[in-house]
């Protein structure tokens, strides 16, 4: 009974209140599901960036692994991979070293594309190693 003998103004105060009650979590959980889709993205990229910088390794590789082959044909090939991916490893280098005759090892880092600014990534490694080709009689 005591319902029906609230003012208007009491009435529409109360309803205003009950409509509000949901809004403090939306206010909680809206900046971490951003924060959280924003981290996911640069993640996402990190590991895009892994496989750049893998298949940049790999072309080098086979192409320093080949018969006759000079440290500068895998150089070249790691640079078309990096043109062919458009960006998203940057600083990237390579080295390449042959401890002996009969194996070559390319080493890639780089970093990845950022995308949140204050999360900074750490830089990514790939490494191939294998045999040279060589004419056996």
């Amino acid at each position: 009974m005591r319902g029906t003998l609230l003012s208007p103004a009491r009435r529409i105060a109360a309803r205003l209140r009950r409509d509000e009650d949901g809004y403090a979590g939306t206010i909680i959980a809206v900046p971490v599901v951003v924060v959280f889709t924003f981290a996911l993205f640069q993640f996402g990229l990190y590991y895009i960036g892994g496989e750049v910088a893998q298949a940049a390794a790999y072309n080098a590789f086979q192409q320093v692994r080949s018969y006759h082959a000079v440290d500068s044909d895998g150089v070249d090939a790691f640079h078309a991979t990096l043109v062919a991916n458009q960006g998203l490893l940057h600083d990237a280098t390579v080295q390449i070293t042959r401890p002996d005759a009969d194996h070559v090892t390319v080493a890639v880092t780089g970093h990845p594309w950022a995308f949140l600014p204050f999360l900074p990534m750490p830089p990514i490694n790939r490494t191939q190693t294998g045999p040279v080709e060589r004419w056996v009689p």
